[in-house]
């Protein structure tokens, strides 16, 4: 059921098992924002496009090395200092990170298709 599922808006549910949500292998864009989610259980959704985790309780987002097919990633009021884990995501155009207060931009300088920040 909803195997070919491509757009997934699930904003303020109390969502923090993304894992069942795998099965899901057409879904584009994915909104996650203001749930407690694992970010670790994302890339399993590697044909994912947009990506916002607005509001996610993370640290780290290095698991998003892998979805390299996103377009729109948005990392806003997340409180994350590191952000090298993007430079992987070589097909970023737009990338949000607003709100968050100690972040250096300088690994993005590697993704040339950014057109917004």
């Amino acid at each position: 059921m909803f195997k070919n599922l491509m757009h997934h808006y699930l904003h303020s549910n109390r969502i923090d098992d993304v894992s069942r949500f795998s099965f899901l292998i057409k879904l584009e864009e994915n909104y996650l924002c203001l749930n407690q989610i694992d970010v670790s259980q994302l890339p399993s959704l590697f044909n994912l496009s947009v990506l916002n985790l607005y509001s996610i309780e993370i640290v780290v987002i290095s698991p998003l090395k892998p979805l390299v097919n996103l377009k729109e990633l948005a990392l806003g009021l997340i409180d994350i200092s590191d952000i090298s884990p993007v430079e992987s995501l070589l097909n970023l155009q737009i990338l949000y990170l607003g709100s968050n207060q100690r972040v250096d931009i300088a690994p993005l300088a590697i993704l040339t298709k950014l057109q917004e920040l």
